[in-house]
C-alpha cells in the first residue's frame, strides 16, 4: 500500500481459528476501501497464523504481525504501534461487522471530526444488514457518559473509533497487565482526552447497529470460578475509571450511584464465585477473599462506598 489509508483496523487473534474467516471475511467486504488491516498474531497455538498470512499474500491492504503471547492488550498496542491510518479501529476477530460500518462512521467524521463517534452493536446474528449509508445520529454531552455507559453505549472499545494523533500524542495504551475488562478504562480515558483537546466537543451515537458481537460461550474461559486476578483487575478498573470520572466527567448523581452499584455487584460476584468450591478449597479461598478485601485498592473502593452512601 503505497499511500496512507484512512482507517486501520486491528484485530487482535488467538485461539479463534474456527470464527477467524468469518471476522476477517466481514472487514474486507466494506464498502468503503480506504483502510488496512492489521493481524496480529498474538502467539496462537492453532491454525491463526497461517491463515493470517494467507490473507495477507492474497489482499495488500492486510498486514500482519506474529508475536509470542502478551495479552489481548499487547497485541493492540503492537496494532497500533504500526498503524499508518488516521483513524484506528480495534475489533474482536470471532465477532462480524456490517459491510456499512466503515462508510457510515467515516461519513459522521467528515461532519463530525472533534467529537467522539460511536455505535449501536447487538448480538450475532440478529439481522440482515440492510444497505447503509448514513446512520441516524444522537448527540450527547461528556457528562452524559454515565448514562452512555449505563445504557451499553459506551460499552467496548469495538464501539468507538480513536485518533491515532491523539493516542500518540499522549502515550495513551492499553494497560497490559489487566487481564480483563482492559477495554473500560482505556475507552473512558479517551474521551476525557479528546474533550480536553477539544471542548465543546460531543458524543455522536449512530443508531445503525454497525458491529453484531457474538455471545456464544466458546468455552475459552478457563473455569466457572472467578480467577484471583479477576477481583484484582476490575478492582484497578473501577479506581482508573472513576479516577476520570470525579476529575473531569462530573456525571448527574444518579448514573454515578448506579455506576458504583454495579462496581459492588461486579465485585461481589467475583468474590462469591471464589468461594463457590468443595468444602476442602473453602478455607484457602475464604483467606484469599479476606486479603483482597484489606487490600490498598479495595479499602479505597470501599471507603468511597461508605463515604458516599452506598453502602452500609
Amino acid at each position: 500500500m503505497s499511500q496512507a489509508p484512512l482507517v486501520s483496523v486491528v484485530l487482535p487473534i488467538y485461539k479463534v481459528e474456527q470464527w477467524l474467516r468469518r471476522g476477517v471475511d466481514s472487514v474486507l467486504a466494506q464498502t468503503f476501501r480506504d483502510f488496512e488491516l492489521i493481524l496480529v498474531d498474538d502467539g496462537s497455538p492453532d491454525n491463526c497464523g497461517a491463515i493470517c498470512d494467507e490473507y495477507a499474500t492474497a489482499d495488500p491492504r492486510i498486514r500482519v504481525i506474529h508475536q509470542e503471547n502478551g495479552g489481548i492488550s499487547v497485541a493492540r498496542n503492537a496494532g497500533l504501534q504500526i498503524a499508518k491510518g488516521k483513524w484506528i479501529l480495534f475489533l474482536d476477530p470471532d465477532d462480524v461487522v456490517s459491510p456499512w460500518m466503515l462508510e457510515a462512521i467515516t461519513t459522521a467524521l467528515q461532519k463530525h471530526p472533534r467529537d467522539c463517534i460511536i455505535w449501536r452493536f447487538t448480538p450475532f446474528p440478529s439481522t440482515v444488514f440492510e444497505p447503509l449509508h448514513e446512520s441516524k445520529e444522537t448527540l450527547y454531552t461528556p457528562d452524559q457518559i454515565g448514562f452512555l455507559y449505563l445504557n451499553w453505549k459506551v460499552a467496548s472499545v469495538w464501539t468507538m473509533i480513536f485518533s491515532v494523533d491523539l493516542l500518540r500524542r499522549t502515550g495513551h495504551r492499553f494497560d497490559a497487565s489487566l487481564r480483563h475488562s482492559e477495554d473500560f478504562p482505556f475507552v473512558f480515558h479517551y474521551a476525557r482526552l479528546l474533550f480536553e483537546a477539544n471542548p465543546g466537543s460531543r458524543f455522536v451515537y449512530l443508531e445503525s447497529p454497525l458491529y453484531f458481537y457474538d455471545n456464544e460461550d466458546k468455552g475459552s474461559s478457563s473455569s466457572r470460578v472467578v480467577p484471583a486476578i479477576f477481583c484484582e483487575g476490575w478492582c484497578r478498573t473501577f479506581r482508573m475509571v472513576f479516577r476520570d470520572v470525579d476529575e473531569f466527567f462530573h456525571i448527574p448523581q444518579e448514573h454515578e450511584h448506579r455506576m458504583y452499584q454495579n462496581c459492588l455487584r461486579t465485585l461481589g460476584t467475583g468474590l462469591a464465585s471464589r468461594l463457590d468450591v468443595l468444602p476442602q478449597e473453602q478455607p484457602a479461598r475464604r483467606q484469599e477473599a479476606l486479603e483482597f478485601l484489606d487490600s490498598p485498592g479495595m479499602k479505597e473502593i470501599l471507603d468511597t462506598f461508605r463515604r458516599r452512601h452506598y453502602c452500609s
